[in-house]
């Protein structure tokens, strides 16, 4: 059997999996959840406060989108340092960004192109450090 790789879609990989920080400086994509994203120029991001998630997807149009990554930059992290988003999450969570900052694993879902983020699940960043300085 003879293959085109015309027929084929390029797969982008990146060690470990897609997440986000959240800090008092901002939220923080690390590079796998930008190589999911297809190092996007532009996403929407939604947000569902019953379920207290986010989800941030892909767009082809600059309607009310976000700036993610310039066109060209390879970037190993995306962040957004919007002040009303970060309380926002603070007001939803009961979190103080300014006393410690939260980690969260993402879940991509390929056929809605989006990553999406449970802050139910997020981890004190204090607490993985504190972890990994034991090992």
């Amino acid at each position: 059997m003879a293959f085109n790789l015309d027929d084929f879609k390029k797969i982008n990989l990146a060690p470990g999996s897609p997440s986000i920080s959240v800090t008092s400086n901002g939220i923080t994509f690390n590079k796998a959840a930008i190589v999911k994203l297809d190092e996007a120029e532009k996403v929407n991001l939604f947000i569902n406060e019953n379920e207290k998630a986010l989800a941030v997807a892909t767009c082809t149009d600059d309607d009310k989108s976000l700036n993610f990554l310039k066109k060209g930059k390879k970037a190993m992290s995306v962040r957004w340092n919007n002040k009303d988003l970060l309380q926002r999450l603070e007001d939803l969570m009961g979190w103080s960004l300014s006393d410690t900052g939260y980690r969260i694993q993402g879940c991509f879902d390929r056929e809605q192109n989006a990553l999406f983020f449970d802050l139910k699940s997020a981890t004190n960043l204090d607490a993985n450090k504190k972890e990994s300085d034991m090992d």
